[in-house]
């Protein structure tokens, strides 16, 4: 059985987190899995429309590696096989997958490395180099199915053109970026910073100065770790504190307030969240806490709002008495640095040199859900 509860009403998760309850409905029987991967873990994928993942390993095993699930892992020691690993010189940092053999990821160097994965081998096939000067590649994502955007911890944000090698620089001289991710169908990009603001772009036209400036947290400098776009909902995006916040929010039509409902989840860095790719009422919030926690707002109660659209539950004054929190992994020891999802399957990227695979997990995949 799984193990799920509801968030109390004082207003902290921490407590749901750590004191979960069985919950008394049946659900499918879900089942973990773990390997040893002999490298410290720093972010795990999935790639596109295959079977195969890609992780990143740091530290005295900096690689990248490729693996995929075994037919049958139920019958064998280890659930994974692996078919590829390839040494770096420097530290990976971030990855961002492309297509079913495509992939980015970005090094401590400032080099940004673009990998085939064809016939389950690993071949770099282009490089570029230096893309923030002297700083480092921190933080990748999507931008189109042709560039990637990068972000550096000296401040810079750069699109990368990984087809023609041409890099745009959108802007430097900020704090730190710790976050990135696209919304409004590419059209908006938003950067988490270390200062605690996130920015939002529009890259329509070449932009000079953010469209917008917010402070999200309700804690003064805590840095955005971590942002992530709703599936359904290009406007919504959900964010990860590094003092521990979780939270949601609407950058339609902001100017400069931007109204939040957020949540203390845990005393540790949030690393990763996540909404599920088909079902937009379930997120996946990891910790260096060694959390792992699956979030459910299928139950939270909305009201129409004066346009007649249905509210977001994540955006819900109800939300912290109805979600429902299946912890996945409980704090332990071990940072969860990363994970994926894919269909009722997450992995997650441990910092104890493991991979572990939770299988079976409460999605409501088919039931059309991505709300």
């Amino acid at each position: 059985m799984a193990a799920v509860s509801r968030r109390p009403k004082d207003g902290n998760l921490l407590d749901s987190l750590s004191f979960a309850t069985p919950v008394v409905e049946s659900v499918r029987q879900r089942k973990d899995f773990s390997q040893q991967t002999f490298a410290k873990l720093r972010k795990v994928a999935f790639l596109p429309h295959s079977d195969r993942l890609i992780w990143l390993g740091y530290s005295e095993g900096r690689c990248v590696a490729l693996w995929k699930r075994c037919d049958d892992a139920s019958e064998v020691v280890e659930p994974f096989d692996e078919l590829f690993r390839l040494e770096l010189d420097v530290d990976p940092s971030d990855l961002c997958a492309f297509s079913s053999e495509l992939f980015c990821v970005s090094l401590s160097s400032g080099y940004i490395f673009v990998f085939n994965s064809r016939n389950d081998e690993l071949v770099k096939v282009k490089e570029f180099a230096y893309v923030h000067g002297k700083g480092n590649s921190r933080v990748l994502c999507e931008f189109d199915s042709n560039s990637i955007i990068s972000g550096s911890s000296n401040g810079s944000l750069a699109k990368v053109d990984i087809e023609s090698g041409n890099v745009i620089l959108i802007s430097k001289g900020n704090s730190g970026v710790r976050s990135v991710c696209t919304l409004s169908g590419g059209s908006l990009l938003a950067s988490g910073h270390s200062s605690g603001h996130v920015l939002i772009w529009d890259c329509r036209a070449k932009p000079t100065k953010p469209s917008v400036v917010c402070v999200p947290s309700k804690r003064r400098l805590d840095a955005v770790t971590t942002l992530t776009t709703h599936p359904a909902h290009a406007s919504l995006i959900s964010f990860g504190t590094d003092l521990g916040t979780v939270g949601f929010c609407d950058v339609r039509g902001v100017t400069q307030d931007l109204v939040t409902n957020s949540f203390d989840v845990t005393t540790a860095t949030v690393t990763q969240v996540s909404f599920h790719p088909e079902c937009g009422d379930h997120l996946v919030c990891a910790s260096a806490d060694g959390s792992l926690v699956h979030w459910d707002v299928s139950s939270v109660t909305t009201s129409n709002v004066s346009s007649g659209t249905r509210q977001s539950p994540w955006l819900s004054d109800s939300l912290s008495q109805a979600v429902e929190l299946d912890t996945l992994r409980c704090p332990s020891f071990g940072a969860v640095n990363g994970f994926s999802i894919k269909g009722t399957t997450v992995v997650a990227a441990i910092d104890m040199c493991m991979l572990y695979s939770y299988e079976n997990v409460s999605f409501p995949i088919g039931s059309g859900s991505a709300t």
